[in-house]
């Protein structure tokens, strides 16, 4: 049931612009799916407390069903994380439940709440959290802000990572909840890490010069990664269909997606992706959602880890591997 990531449309080739919805939708049609099996949810965002209390619900029905938390998941759309996953889950047979959430939407889903990060480590610490993903907003990590013409930086490589010494008012409280954000958000990955779940962290991908910085140079990150044994892929999303080559890492501790990291191959088109387009809009800001192939990938290595899991038998977490030991080496692969 689970091999190497094959998408059933061609999909890690080079391609030069975004699929259409329609091209999304025919790639629907390249695979037979059996009867879902994954558990019914409501459209509309529900609640952290909701959320725990349908994880425990259907934990007691089926102790390997898999509960999925996307993290800053922006609104729903066509071929996002939510819908691959769940045609992935049907595929191999996963009972799942997933929850795309953002404080966008549901002021609840605000990882800054000391209320909400207690609720999801609530879930970790009783098992009722099987995998989580996401990246934490980044706007003012962005190399973007070293170009002239926009917003000045926030932050520097090093020390200052955390922030510049004479950030205003405005700019303090941005960073400051940008901050909180990030290091909850690392965390909660750490957390599930070492109890024997999976996370996926993303990020834009760092450009290891001075002065640009990234939370990838921080101790903090680097440390929970070596507490988890995680793994740091670099992708270039013109390769999943993004309209840019944008680097991003991919921060994670599920080896299987490793084998579908891919950086650009050459051979195709880059659309700009700093600057203005021609309605006023910054262009930075139509990469700020995955492409479709991206979120393919993605729920593919979640839910092959989880029917992994599930065939590996139960172990003194529930069921599944046995927790990380904290201590683990862990290793930047796809680097160049």
């Amino acid at each position: 049931m689970v091999g190497l990531y094959r998408p059933c449309h061609d999909w890690a080739l080079p391609v030069t612009k975004p699929m259409s919805l329609a091209e999304v939708k025919r790639t629907e049609r390249c695979a037979v799916e059996p009867t879902p099996r994954w558990t019914a949810r409501d459209r509309r965002m529900g609640s952290p407390l909701a959320f725990l209390e349908r994880a425990r619900r259907l934990k007691a029905d089926s102790a390997q069903a898999v509960v999925v938390l996307h993290a800053f998941a922006g609104a729903r759309r066509v071929g996002d994380i939510e819908e691959r996953m769940i045609h992935w889950a049907s595929i191999m047979n996963v009972v799942l439940l997933i929850e795309s959430a953002d404080m966008a939407f549901n002021a609840e889903w605000d990882l800054g709440n000391p209320h909400t990060i207690k609720i999801l480590m609530d879930m970790v610490l009783m098992g009722l959290l099987d995998i989580v993903l996401g990246g934490a907003p980044c706007a003012t990590w962005s190399r973007l802000r070293f170009l002239p013409g926009g917003p000045r930086p926030l932050r520097f490589r090093g020390a200052l990572a955390w922030g510049r010494l004479d950030l205003t008012p405005n700019e303090l409280e941005a960073v400051k909840e940008a901050n909180l954000l990030m290091v909850n958000f690392i965390g909660l990955c750490e957390a599930l890490g070492l109890r024997g779940g999976m996370f996926v962290f993303e990020h834009p991908e760092d450009p290891e010069l001075e002065p640009y910085p990234s939370v990838f140079d921080t101790d903090t990150f680097k440390n929970m990664m070596v507490r988890v044994g995680g793994i740091l892929d670099k992708i270039h999303q013109c390769m999943y269909g993004g309209p840019a080559k944008k680097g991003t890492g991919i921060a994670h501790n599920c080896h299987l997606l490793s084998k579908g990291a891919l950086t650009c191959t050459g051979g195709h088109a880059h659309g700009p992706s700093s600057g203005l387009n021609d309605q006023g809009i910054w262009h930075s800001r139509r990469l700020q959602t995955y492409p479709p192939p991206m979120c393919d990938w993605l729920s593919w290595g979640a839910m092959s880890w989880a029917r992994l899991k599930m065939d590996f038998g139960p172990s003194n977490t529930g069921w599944g591997f046995a927790p990380r030991r904290a201590g683990w080496g862990w290793s930047s692969s796809n680097s160049e």
